[in-house]
């Protein structure tokens, strides 16, 4: 039995029309993204694009459906 989820009823109680993505100033980068769906979320930073270990792993926040998490500078 597939169960699929009500993208109405999902459009209109998690609907967001701001901003997604790395949004940085020079205090620091919010990461944001929109996932509704979701129980948790984490953004995983890496030294370079070569390493295969995250150097950090932080919590992501949710407000509705969009998570976010600060990183200073």
């Amino acid at each position: 039995m597939d169960i699929m989820p009500d993208l109405d009823l999902i459009d209109r109680e998690y609907a967001y029309d701001g901003e997604l993505g790395a949004l940085y100033s020079q205090a620091q980068t919010t990461f944001r993204v929109w996932s509704p769906m979701a129980e948790r979320a984490v953004l995983k930073l890496y030294l370079s694009a070569r390493a295969n270990t995250p150097h950090s792993i932080l919590e992501m926040s949710r407000v509705g459906g969009v998570w976010e998490v600060a990183v200073p500078g």
